[in-house]
């Protein structure tokens, strides 16, 4: 079984306070609530940090952010905070985390969101720390993020200025009034000038045009980011400034790489010129796997769970991991026996290769055991041997105890399947293929952890043959989405969403990144103005026609087919992107889920959202996957309902859950549904007893030799049911069934 991770610091809820358990000697300190905050584009956000508690005689309490944001003043001992954010950084979301330090130790942290607007949409604050002034009077905005949902808000006119960032070449209304009304609009930098010209020109979509695109987008993160830039350089600002002249498209490629809402960017770039300085002669030859470097070991939080295994197993973590450097150096020696993977891979699929501080000494060990089995090299997790004292013991002993936690005593000890996992994907990286820990539940309910690695065949320029398999999956516990942490973004994510993503970067890397980076300029080129629907459509299109698994855009597409429901103008366009839907995502199926709910409303009869839902739960049946098309089934139960067909809705829950008897985190949200349902239906008892009649013997009663809670739970559940239909006969029957496992399971 998996356990969850361990936090490093336990959080405690109190008197709507955050409190960190560890606190510094005498002292004590607390972060209170701030809620989420609004703020205009070239508007001013200012509001006190609230805190409470005691700081120690001789000790010092300052505050920081987490991660910079550019512009965002947090004073490090009153704690004011204030950011009057650019044009150019609306409308986004911005996640900010507030810290506590004394004496430079965390003691507290708080965190929140701060949603930059557009320029010409005013805020409306939803925090109680700043009052509204008198003179707060709202105005209507331009749209939000590709231009996809209308905003109203209000806020502070004296400190939010109202005019739009708009080019002095494109008129609007908004522009028009500023001009009448003598208010000189912002002068918009040149970089989004080109980008807008660009787009007017038809050639933002042109293949030939990327390289442009890319230079544009890598200025103006360059131009936002100048001043963290610089500070993060220091000394050596100017000589990275004269090594980028001479690479520009390593500069290029590393700028449109960072995320800035995930990304520690002073990080990034100071890890980036520490490979410059400490590899100068390999540098150039190894730029993805600098980039992935960078942007991944920013934050060493999101690299492997060593410290996590060895404290479950109880043995000693070594002292000599790798760091960035020691991890480049070790992937680019190896380069002979790697055979490209390394030198040649985009950095998206490198990022799941560098995420490993393993020491050298195992490295070249699991090479010299494992290089040969490069093929399939992730079925070495079943090499580990299975640890049936943790598992016997709860994690109370192990095999592993009081030894060194190493790639070797792995092999030699033995674990669970999270060390199973751990020592596969750690090999796999050692090797050369990317890899990953993943953890999920099975249809039994029970967790349980894996390992995924990238099966690279081939490589060129813009493409990458890879298939990604995984081992310890056990197909018959039927582990259908398992979950991981994106090493890039430290947020956590579905295998099924990995593969979707390492396939678009694969399938051609380039399209990938510039749609990407066209989905990234939407908010600049229509800033100042309010695109058309047939305009948005348009854009979005052009989009998918780059990379047809760009999931912004489809999100995009969805979001315009709901606000527009009814609309005859977007009909044609959604119809021709749900038939696109059901080609592009046929061998990933998860994603049509997140996107079909909202792609379908824009027909409002009820008999064509059947036919498409049904559809799509062919979809997912032939696609082997029972646990979507549960949640199909539950869909198309509401639209019988809607269309006042219940006992339909009954009989087909009675058989969606028939078919999969063995699927407890499968039947169970569908039997609630049922059993709701039968009961608000007249005539829906003897529907429940002749359900419960035909299922019961479907359900094992036992699971790999042990009693089954699952079956256990039906058992009560048909007990309650056939009560209150008054059948006591079965249910007693039940009832003693029930009786009898229980004894079992206490043996």
């Amino acid at each position: 079984m998996i356990v969850a991770g361990v936090c490093a610091a336990i959080v405690l809820a109190a008197g709507g306070y955050l409190v960190f358990s560890h606190t510094t000697a005498d002292s004590a300190i607390s972060i209170g609530s701030i809620p989420d905050q609004e703020v205009g584009a070239l508007g001013t956000l200012r509001l006190t940090i609230p805190h409470r508690g005691k700081v120690a005689a001789g000790q010092t309490l300052q505050f920081a952010l987490a991660k910079p944001v550019p512009g965002l003043k947090l004073d490090p001992a009153s704690g004011e905070l204030s950011w009057t954010p650019t044009a150019a950084q609306g409308p986004r979301s911005y996640p900010i985390a507030v810290v506590a330090r004394i004496d430079q130790q965390e003691v507290a942290r708080r965190e929140f969101t701060i949603r930059v607007l557009e320029a010409n949409v005013v805020a409306k604050t939803t925090s109680t720390i700043r009052p509204k002034k008198a003179n707060e009077k709202p105005l209507v905005g331009a749209s939000d993020f590709a231009g996809l949902a209308k905003t109203e808000t209000t806020s502070d006119s004296q400190s939010m200025p109202t005019t739009p960032r708009t080019s002095p070449d494109i008129s609007t209304p908004a522009a028009d009034s500023m001009l009448n009304g003598k208010i000189k609009p912002p002068e918009i930098a040149a970089d989004e000038k080109e980008l807008i010209a660009l787009y007017r020109a038809n050639k933002l979509f042109d293949r030939r045009e990327y390289p442009k695109l890319r230079k544009l987008m890598a200025d103006r993160f360059e131009r936002e980011h100048a001043e963290e830039i610089k500070a993060a350089l220091g000394a050596d600002y100017e000589a990275m400034q004269a090594w980028f002249g001479e690479h520009a498209e390593v500069r290029e490629d590393l700028f449109t790489a960072i995320d800035p809402k995930h990304d520690r960017l002073p990080a990034v770039v100071s890890l980036f010129n520490r490979l410059r300085m400490e590899f100068p002669d390999q540098l150039e030859e190894y730029v993805q796997l600098a980039i992935a470097t960078a942007v991944v070991w920013d934050d060493e939080g999101v690299i492997d769970d060593l410290e996590f295994n060895a404290k479950r197993t109880k043995s000693t973590v070594p002292s000599d991991r790798l760091d960035a450097m020691g991890n480049f150096k070790f992937l680019v020696d190896a380069e002979p026996i790697m055979q490209g993977r390394v030198q040649y891979a985009p950095w998206e699929f490198l990022a799941h290769m560098v995420n490993n501080k393993t020491p050298r000494p195992e490295r070249e060990w699991a090479m010299q055991n494992y290089l040969q089995r490069r093929q399939q090299i992730g079925t070495c997790y079943s090499n580990v041997p299975y640890d049936f004292l943790m598992l016997k013991t709860d994690d109370k002993e192990a095999r592993l105890n009081g030894q060194m936690y190493t790639l070797p005593n792995l092999l030699q000890f033995g674990g669970v399947c999270s060390q199973q996992a751990d020592f596969a994907a750690r090999v796999s990286k050692s090797i050369g293929a990317p890899a990953e820990v993943v953890g999920g539940t099975s249809s039994g309910g029970e967790g349980h952890a894996w390992v995924m690695w990238v099966e690279l065949s081939h490589m060129t320029k813009d493409h990458v043959g890879f298939a990604l398999q995984s081992h310890g999956r056990y197909r018959n516990h039927h582990y259908y989405v398992g979950t991981l942490r994106d090493p890039h973004t430290g947020q956590e994510i579905t295998d099924r969403q990995l593969e979707l993503r390492l396939h678009a970067a694969g399938s051609d890397i380039q399209a990938k990144r510039h749609a990407d980076l066209a989905m990234r300029a939407y908010g600049i080129i229509f800033a100042g103005e309010k695109p058309t629907l047939d305009e948005r459509i348009e854009y979005l299109a052009a989009v998918m026609n780059l990379c047809p698994a760009n999931e912004d855009a489809w999100r995009g597409i969805a979001k315009l087919a709901k606000e527009n429901a009814g609309d005859k103008m977007i009909e044609k366009s959604v119809v021709t992107a749900i038939g696109r839907m059901f080609t592009t995502f046929v061998a990933f199926p998860d994603f049509t889920w997140e996107i079909f709910d909202d792609l379908v409303s824009y027909d409002k009869n009820i008999r064509m959202r059947m036919s498409l839902i049904s559809r799509l739960l062919k979809m997912y049946e032939h696609a082997g996957r029972p646990d979507l098309a549960s949640k199909a089934c539950l869909k198309l139960t509401d639209y019988l309902i809607e269309d006042k067909r219940k006992i339909e809705a009954i009989e087909t829950l009675v058989q969606s859950i028939s078919s999969f008897p063995k699927e407890s985190t499968i039947v169970l949200p569908m039997l609630d549904r049922l059993e709701s349902l039968c009961d608000e239906t007249d005539g829906g008892g003897p529907h429940m007893v002749a359900f419960y009649n035909a299922f019961l013997p479907l359900v094992p009663p036992t699971i790999d030799g042990r009693v089954s809670p699952y079956c256990m739970k039906i058992l009560d559940r048909a007990a309650a049911r056939y009560k209150k239909a008054g059948e006591l006969e079965l249910a007693q029957a039940a009832e003693t069934r029930l009786a009898q496992m229980k004894a079992m399971e206490g043996k």
